[in-house]
Formats: structure tokens, sequence, C-alpha cells
């Protein structure tokens, strides 16, 4: 909900453009780890065949303080990344920091 408090962030509506790129980033990230659990991870005994790689939750968040919403240059995304050998929460930039360089 635009305007609605959560944990001292304001979360980004889902119909804004930042959702869209949003999208592209957790697909990126899932793909990524896929990679990972094929090209590194396969045969290693700590993996739960039970799992499989999955973002959980995430949204779009931003400080109201620091960060410039309309460019969306400074909104990040909060939520959880599981994946068969662990469960973590991650916090990352909308803008790829590769991007943003070039």
């Amino acid at each position: 909900v635009h305007g609605a408090r959560r944990h001292g962030l304001i979360m980004i509506p889902a119909s804004s453009s930042p959702a869209a790129v949003l999208s592209r980033r957790v697909s990126d990230l899932v793909a990524l780890f896929r990679s990972i659990e094929r090209e590194r991870m396969a045969g290693v005994p700590v993996l739960n065949p039970a799992l499989q790689v999955e973002a959980v939750g995430f949204e779009l968040a931003f400080d109201p303080t620091v960060a410039d919403l309309p460019s969306g240059s400074d909104a990040e995304a909060v939520g959880i990344i599981v994946t068969p050998w662990f469960m973590n929460l991650v916090a990352m930039p909308l803008a790829r920091r590769d991007d943003a360089a070039g």
C-alpha cells in the first residue's frame, strides 16, 4: 500500500515501474543460485533434496530520508532466498551496481 509504513520503510506499490525491475532482479537472483546449485553444489552432502531454489516475499522498499523514489535509483528490495543448502534474508538495491557504473 502506497504510503504505508513498515519497519521504518515505505513500501512502493506493485503497479509502479520499479516493480517490473524488481521482478527481473529476483528472477536473475534465482537463476544465479540455480546455476550455483548445478555447477558448484552438486553432490555436496549438506544439500537438502526436498528444497529447491526459491525467492520468497521480495518487496520493494525505500527509506524516505535517503531514497529518491521518483528515479527509483535508491530503492531497495528485501526478501528471502531459499536454496537446498541455506536460507538468507537478502537486501539488494533495485538498480544493479554494474548497471550504475556503466
